[in-house]
């Protein structure tokens, strides 16, 4: 069974984290930029595109980084455990990421 697995986007200016599920990236924790200094610093998303509904995605903001994270972990167990586990991603992930491999297959 995949974990959530966070991943540092080394592109971002600012400390931007990754949150993955298996390889479906399903979320992102991140410094905020351009708020005022008495704002939480922290801003979590959490959901994906395609493969869930605009209305099941939620985003908050946090202090500090461990708290973003419960946060986000909370809204994922809420949102899409189970609605979201392998099986279901793959029925709905599953032609995206064979698609390649057998078209790979069938010129090969």
């Amino acid at each position: 069974m995949p974990e959530l697995t966070r991943r540092r986007n080394p592109e971002s200016p600012q400390e931007c984290w990754h949150i993955h599920y298996g390889d479906v990236h399903a979320g992102t924790i991140a410094i905020r930029a351009g708020i005022p200094h008495d704002e939480d610093p922290w801003e979590w998303h959490c959901g994906f595109y395609p493969g869930s509904h605009p209305r099941e995605c939620t985003s908050g903001t946090a202090v500090t980084f461990d708290q973003a994270r419960a946060d986000f972990e909370a809204a994922w167990l809420r949102a899409f455990w189970p609605a979201h586990t392998p099986p279901a991603l793959g029925r709905r992930f599953g032609r995206q990421r064979i698609a390649m491999p057998d078209l790979i297959a069938m010129v090969s």
